[in-house]
């Protein structure tokens, strides 16, 4: 896995690269990115996006419940992974100090930008709980 990629988005990448459902599921969501881009417009676009893979998950999701058995999920904090194999999680640099790169060997990650890590607000719960 590249430098600039999250490690989280590991079994995601792994199933758009193997797995023909979610393939065609990101291309979907890439499609109407494409479709609706105009950058003159300072307005939101609003995309179709449902789920990644086939089968059950469990989701970690804050939002407000209502109504007893009903629940408005507004953001999603986690899932578990889908099932099937287990995707192995490495990196293109492991700095394996057994093996080091020869003498004169360029920079790892020479010429990769930085990323800067964005730190979203909370959500504020305005239901007194």
């Amino acid at each position: 896995m590249q430098k600039k990629m999250h490690n989280g988005d590991v079994v995601f990448l792994a199933h758009a690269k193997y797995d023909d459902y979610t393939r065609n599921v990101a291309k979907k969501v890439h499609s109407q990115l494409s479709a609706s881009y105009d950058p003159t417009s300072v307005h939101p676009t609003f995309i179709k996006i449902g789920p990644w893979f086939q089968g059950p998950t469990e989701l970690s999701v804050d939002g407000i419940p209502f109504d007893g058995d009903s629940f408005l999920g507004l953001r999603v904090r986690g899932m578990s992974d889908p099932g099937g194999s287990l995707v192995l999680r490495q990196r293109e640099n492991s700095r394996n100090a057994e093996n080091p790169a020869p003498d004169g060997s360029p920079e790892a990650w020479a010429g990769v930008p930085k990323r800067a890590l964005v730190k979203h607000p909370e959500i504020i719960n305005l239901t007194g709980d």
